[in-house]
C-alpha cells in the first residue's frame, strides 16, 4: 500500500508539473501574440525614414523641421542637398502642416525633421512675424533618419529608424488660430538669452525674441554663444607704485591671506602725484581704514584711522580725521601725511552729557589737557572743514576673485585720472551735479532690491527671472539743451526693463516724467533735443511713442501701434494706429518715418555702470568723461590738432557710434576736391578719432571716391575708394572695436556697394572670359557681383552661401526651363550655384573642338528669385539670358 501510494503521488506530480508547463508556455505564447500584434501594428513603417545621402532621389524638396511654441509651428532647415546650415532657419508657413506628425518630446541632439514635396504658395503675412514668410503645400513627406521615438521597448524590437503608422496618423493637438499663452511665449531660453545681449544688437531684438521663442534649449545656448561679449584683454599696470600695490594686495593683505574678499580704494591725501592705498578690512564698530603709501620703490604703512570701517581726508592737503564714538564719548584725531609718515596735530576727547540717563559731570579735552567748550570748539572749527572727504567700508572696490585684482586696480587707477581731468575742465554747476547724482546712487542703491521685488508683483510677472546678475546699472546722457547731463537708471535686461531718467535742477536730483522709457534696458533718443524714443514689442505687436523733455516732465509727441487682431474665422489682420485713431498701413508708415532720424543715439543696459560697484563717484565721472571725449566738437578739435589741417580742409566727417557701444567715433577726411575735364578725385589723408585714439588711416592719399558707408543695425563701417588701381576700383574698408578703427576682412577684395541693410555688393575682378581650349590660363578682363551679409556670430561680413543645385530645381526656382535654353543655343552648363540671398548664378560656356583647337568664352546669368526675373534687369537694360551675366566664371 505505501509503495502504490508512493507511485500515484509521483504519477501526480509529474501530471503536475506538466500541467505547469503547458500553463507557461500557454502564457509565453499569449504574451509573444500581443507582443506580436503590437510590433506588427506599430513596426512595420507607414513610411520609411529617409537619410541624408539620399537626399539627392527627391526633388524638389525642403527640409522642414517642427519648432515648438513659436508662430507657425514650422522652420525650413534645408533641402535636398542641407544647403541651410542646421543652426539657422527660414520661418515657413505650411499651408496642411497638420499632415505632418508633430512630436510632444524633444532628444538633446536633434528633432523630427520631415522631407517635403511641396508646392510654393508665394509670400504670406503671418502674425508672429513681422516680415512676409514663404509659404507651401505639401504634396509627400518623408520622416528624415533617425526619427525620434518614445518607448520602453528596445530599439531591435521598435527600431528608431523608422516612423509608424500609429505615429503617422497623428495630428497636431495645437488649435490653429489660438495664440500661444504669454507663459509658453516666455519660457526659460529667453532668460538664458538674454542675460548678455550687447547694446549692438538692440535694434535686432525682434530677430532674438523670435529665436528665443523658437529654440531649445541647446540652440538657445548655441545663439548666446554668438554673441556673448568676450572677455576683456588683460591689462597692464605702467606705474611703478601700481605693481607695487599689486603684489601687496595679492600676497600681503589681510584680506587675501585670510581668504576673504578684498575692499580697496586709491586717493590722494598727500600733495605728491602718487596715490594713497586705502584698504577696508573690516565694518565694525572699532574698525577703520588701513592707509599705505609707495616710499623709496616699496608699500609703507601709514596706519589705521576712524571707525565703523570709515574715515576722512583732504584731498591733496595731507590732512586725515579719525574718530571714534562710543557710548557717549568720543575721541577724535588730526593727522598730517608726510614723507610716508601719519604725524598726529591734535586729539580731542568729549563726554556728551545728553546721550545719558544718568548726570555725567561734561568733558572737554585737547591732547589730554581739559578746556572749555568754546576753546574745544575753537580748535576744532580751526582743523574741521566741509572740504574733508569721507570714505569707507561701503565705498570700497569689491574684489572676489583674485584674478579680477589687476583689472580693478587698473581701472581705480584711470578713474583718479579722470576724475582730475573733470575737476580741470567742468564748471561749477557740472562738478556738483556729479557730485549729487554720486550722493543720490549711493542713497538709492540700497533700495533696489526691495523695488525690483515689488516690481515684479506689479508690471512684470518674472521680472526677477529676467534680473541680470550685475544688478541695477546706470549712465549719463545729454538729454536737454544745457551742459548738465541727465541721469539714467536701469534695473536689467527684461522685456519690461525700461530707463529712468533724472535730472539735476533747483539743487536736488528729480526723475524727469512719472514711467519708465523703452524695454530691454534700452533707449533711443536725440541728443541736447530732448527727444525721447520710448518702444515697447509685445509678442509682436509693436507699440512706439515719442517723448519731448519739458524740465521735469514729459511731452507725449505721437503715439503709434501695430498689432495683430485675430477674427472669427481664424484668420486676422494686423491694425494701425497713430495717436489713437486707426490708419492705413501707408499712413502708420509716413507718421513715423518722420521721427527715423540718424542722430538717434541709444543708452543700452550692457553699456552702462553698475550701480552696486563699491565705487559710485568714480562711476559717475567715468561716465561723464565718456560723454564729454564722445562729443563731436571735442574729436573734431582733436583731429584737427593732430592733423596739422584747418576746419575748411574737412571734405568729410563722419560722426557715429559705429560699434553702437555708446561712445561716439568719427572717420574724417581732411584734404581737397580736385576736378579736371577728364575726372574728378579727392586728394589728402584718412584719419580716424575716438576717446581713445587718433591715428591716420592710411598712407595712399589720392581717392576716387570717400562717401562709402553702410546702414544697418549692426556695426557701421565706412569704405572709400583709392586710386592705386587703374583698371579695377578697391575699397578700404573700416569700422570700430572698442574705441579702435579696424581694418574689415573685407577691405581690398574689390569694390563696395551697398545693396540692401545690412547687405553688401562687392564687385570683384578677375581675367576669365576666354582660354584657348586648352589646360592654359585664361584672360579677358571681367568684373562680377559677389553678395556679403553682416554676421552676428563672426562679427564681420562673410560671403553669402551658396550650394550647387540641378537643372530641374533652377527650372523650379524660375518658372521656365532656362537650362534648357542655354543648352538649345549649344553652350554647356558647367554649373549653377544658388545663394542664399535668392541670387542664382548659371555658368555656361561654348564646348571647345575635340582637338581642342578652338578658343573657349565663359559666361553666366543672375537670376533673381526674389524678384522672379533677372538680377536688376531694368537697371541694367537686360532683355534675356545672353546679356543678363557678367562673363567668365562665378
Amino acid at each position: 500500500m505505501h509503495c502504490d501510494k508512493i507511485i500515484h503521488f509521483q504519477k501526480d506530480e509529474r501530471y503536475l508539473m506538466k500541467k505547469i508547463r503547458i500553463i507557461i508556455i500557454a502564457a509565453v505564447l499569449i504574451m509573444a501574440g500581443i507582443l506580436g500584434i503590437f510590433i506588427k501594428a506599430n513596426w512595420i513603417p507607414g513610411k520609411y525614414a529617409v537619410k541624408e545621402g539620399d537626399f539627392d532621389r527627391y526633388k524638389p524638396y525642403i527640409l522642414v523641421q517642427e519648432v515648438h511654441y513659436t508662430g507657425s509651428g514650422w522652420v525650413q532647415t534645408g533641402d535636398e542637398s542641407g544647403f541651410f546650415p542646421q543652426e539657422e532657419y527660414a520661418d515657413i508657413d505650411l499651408v496642411n502642416g497638420s499632415v505632418l506628425p508633430q512630436m510632444d518630446i524633444y532628444d538633446e541632439e536633434y528633432a523630427n525633421i520631415y522631407l517635403c514635396e511641396i508646392e510654393y504658395k508665394g509670400k504670406t503675412k503671418h502674425a508672429a512675424f513681422e516680415d512676409e514668410i514663404d509659404s507651401y503645400y505639401i504634396v509627400d513627406w518623408h520622416p528624415v533618419y533617425p526619427v525620434l521615438r518614445d518607448t520602453i521597448l528596445p530599439e531591435w524590437l521598435y527600431p528608431k529608424g523608422f516612423m509608424t503608422k500609429r505615429e503617422a496618423g497623428r495630428t497636431s493637438e495645437k488649435t490653429d488660430g489660438v495664440e500661444l499663452s504669454q507663459k509658453e511665449n516666455d519660457s526659460i531660453n529667453m532668460k538664458d538669452l538674454f542675460r548678455n545681449v550687447p547694446s549692438s544688437n538692440i535694434q535686432e531684438l525682434s530677430f532674438y525674441v523670435r529665436k528665443a521663442r523658437m529654440a531649445t534649449e541647446d540652440e538657445a545656448k548655441k545663439v548666446y554663444a554668438d554673441i556673448e561679449i568676450p572677455v576683456e584683454k588683460e591689462v597692464e599696470l605702467k606705474e611703478p607704485y601700481a605693481q607695487a600695490y599689486y603684489t601687496f594686495l595679492k600676497e600681503e593683505s589681510d584680506p587675501i591671506k585670510e581668504n576673504r574678499s578684498l575692499r580697496f580704494r586709491l586717493a590722494y591725501i598727500d600733495d605728491d602725484d602718487t596715490p594713497e592705498l586705502l584698504l577696508m578690512k573690516d565694518n565694525s564698530h572699532p574698525a577703520g581704514v588701513w592707509v599705505y603709501t609707495y616710499k623709496n620703490g616699496r608699500v609703507v604703512e601709514v596706519g589705521e584711522f576712524g571707525s565703523i570701517g570709515g574715515m576722512q581726508y583732504l584731498e591733496k592737503r595731507g590732512m586725515i580725521f579719525s574718530g571714534f564714538y562710543n557710548m557717549g564719548e568720543g575721541f577724535s584725531q588730526f593727522y598730517m601725511l608726510k614723507d610716508g609718515t601719519a604725524e598726529k596735530i591734535c586729539e580731542f576727547h568729549d563726554i556728551d552729557v545728553e546721550a545719558f540717563t544718568e548726570p555725567v559731570e561734561p568733558l572737554y579735552e585737547i591732547d589730554g589737557v581739559p578746556v572749555s567748550e568754546a576753546e574745544y570748539n575753537a580748535k576744532y572749527n580751526e582743523l574741521w572743514n566741509d572740504d574733508f572727504i569721507s570714505i569707507g567700508y561701503n565705498d570700497g572696490v569689491v574684489v572676489e576673485d583674485i584674478k579680477d585684482l589687476k583689472r580693478a586696480l587698473a581701472r581705480e587707477i584711470e578713474d583718479l585720472e579722470i576724475k582730475t581731468k573733470l575737476a580741470a575742465g567742468l564748471d561749477a554747476g557740472q562738478l556738483e551735479a556729479l557730485e549729487a547724482y554720486s550722493n543720490f546712487l549711493i542713497v538709492y542703491r540700497p533700495g533696489f532690491s526691495k523695488e525690483l521685488s515689488d516690481r515684479a508683483d506689479t508690471e512684470w510677472e518674472y521680472t526677477v527671472d529676467y534680473e541680470d546678475s550685475e544688478g541695477p546699472k546706470f549712465t549719463l546722457l545729454y538729454l536737454d539743451g544745457d551742459e548738465i547731463p541727465e541721469l539714467a537708471v536701469v534695473y536689467g535686461l527684461a522685456h519690461a526693463h525700461g530707463i529712468y531718467l533724472y535730472t539735476y535742477t533747483d539743487g536736488e536730483v528729480k526723475q524727469v516724467g512719472d514711467s519708465s522709457y523703452g524695454q530691454y534696458g534700452g533707449v533711443g533718443y536725440m541728443e541736447k533735443e530732448g527727444i525721447i524714443f520710448s518702444g515697447y514689442d509685445n509678442h509682436g505687436n509693436l507699440y512706439d511713442s515719442v517723448y519731448r523733455m519739458d524740465g521735469t516732465k514729459t511731452v507725449l509727441l505721437q503715439e503709434s501701434s501695430e498689432c495683430w487682431v485675430h477674427e472669427e474665422d481664424g484668420e486676422g489682420q494686423y491694425v494701425y494706429e497713430v495717436n489713437g485713431k486707426e490708419t492705413t498701413l501707408e499712413e502708420y508708415l509716413a507718421a513715423n518715418e518722420k521721427w527715423n532720424v540718424s542722430e538717434e543715439k541709444i543708452a543700452a543696459y550692457d553699456k552702462a555702470f553698475c550701480v552696486p560697484d563699491g565705487n559710485i563717484e568714480g562711476s559717475v565721472n567715468r561716465a561723464m568723461i565718456s560723454i564729454l571725449l564722445g562729443r563731436e566738437e571735442y574729436l573734431k578739435e582733436k583731429v584737427l590738432s593732430a592733423s596739422g589741417c584747418t576746419e575748411n580742409e574737412i571734405l568729410r566727417f563722419e560722426y557715429d557710434d559705429f560699434d553702437r557701444d555708446g561712445s561716439y567715433e568719427a572717420f574724417v577726411f581732411l584734404g581737397e576736391r580736385i576736378e579736371t575735364e577728364q575726372e574728378e578725385y579727392y586728394k589728402g589723408q584718412f584719419w580716424f578719432v575716438s576717446g581713445k585714439q587718433c591715428v591716420e588711416l592710411e598712407d595712399e592719399n589720392v581717392y576716387r571716391y570717400i562717401d562709402g558707408i553702410t546702414e544697418g543695425s549692426g556695426p557701421t563701417y565706412i569704405y572709400f575708394v583709392s586710386n592705386e588701381y587703374f583698371t579695377h576700383n578697391l575699397s578700404s574698408v573700416w569700422t570700430v572695436k572698442e574705441g579702435e578703427a579696424v581694418e574689415s576682412a573685407i577691405s581690398g577684395i574689390g569694390e563696395v556697394k551697398c545693396d540692401r541693410r545690412n547687405e553688401l555688393e562687392i564687385w570683384i575682378d578677375a581675367y576669365d572670359m576666354v582660354s584657348d581650349g586648352k589646360e592654359g590660363e585664361r584672360y579677358g578682363h571681367t568684373c562680377k557681383p559677389y553678395f556679403y551679409r553682416y554676421s552676428w556670430a563672426d562679427d564681420e561680413f562673410v560671403r553669402y552661401e551658396s550650394r550647387e543645385i540641378s537643372k530641374e530645381w533652377l527650372k523650379h526656382l524660375c518658372g521656365f526651363d532656362l537650362g534648357t535654353e542655354i543648352e538649345a543655343e549649344g553652350y554647356e552648363i558647367l554649373s549653377i550655384l544658388e545663394q542664399k540671398n535668392g541670387i542664382v548664378v548659371v555658368n555656361y560656356a561654348m564646348p571647345s573642338s575635340e582637338d581642342g583647337s578652338s578658343g573657349i568664352t565663359y559666361d553666366n546669368v543672375f537670376w533673381d528669385c526674389a524678384a522672379g526675373d533677372y538680377w536688376k534687369k531694368d537697371e541694367r537694360g537686360v532683355t534675356s539670358w545672353k546679356d543678363a551675366g557678367f562673363g567668365g566664371t562665378y
